[in-house]
């Protein structure tokens, strides 16, 4: 069985960026793949 990759880069326009509940949301899906989360 062959894996399909896929790569999103997100920009986050908010002036606040976002907010530490929604991060902790996107870590926990993230998790579920093999999966590489990068913030500047």
């Amino acid at each position: 069985m062959m894996s399909e990759t896929v790569a999103a880069e997100v920009t986050i326009k908010h002036p606040l960026g976002l907010h530490l509940r929604k991060s902790k949301d996107v870590v926990q899906v993230a998790s579920r793949f093999d999966a590489a989360i990068t913030a500047r």
